[in-house]
C-alpha cells in the first residue's frame, strides 16, 4: 500500500474493498494524497479514526464506501464522525457496493 500511495500520485479511485491484508495502517499510506477521489474500503478491519485520517489528509477526497454493517458498531456512529467525514463516508450494503466506485 506505502509503495502504491508513493508511486501513484495521480491515483483518482481506489477499490481496496474485500483486501484482507490491508490494514488501517494501509490505507493511512493515503493520508497526503492529492488526488484521489474516490475510495472504497468495504469489508476491511479498519477503524473510524484510520478512515478520518484519510479524509483529513486527502482535500480532494469525496467518497470513501464502507459497508453498511458499520452502522451498527457505535464506534462509527454519527456523533463521533467530524463534519467532513460524515459528508465523505457512504455506507453501502454489500452486493449494491460492487456497483460503485
Amino acid at each position: 500500500m506505502v509503495a502504491l500511495a508513493q508511486n501513484c500520485r495521480n491515483l483518482e479511485i481506489l477499490d481496496i474493498g474485500r483486501c484482507d491484508k490491508v490494514t488501517g495502517a494501509g490505507i493511512c499510506a493515503f493520508c497526503s494524497h492529492k488526488c484521489l477521489k474516490r475510495l472504497k474500503l468495504d469489508e476491511l478491519k479498519i477503524n473510524l479514526s484510520d478512515v478520518e485520517r484519510v479524509v483529513f489528509g486527502c482535500p480532494s477526497l469525496d467518497s470513501v464506501v464502507v459497508d453498511s454493517r458499520r452502522r451498527s458498531d457505535p464506534t462509527w456512529s454519527d456523533e463521533l464522525m467530524q463534519d467532513r467525514t460524515r459528508k465523505v463516508v457512504k455506507f453501502v450494503d454489500r452486493a449494491y457496493s460492487i456497483l460503485i466506485v
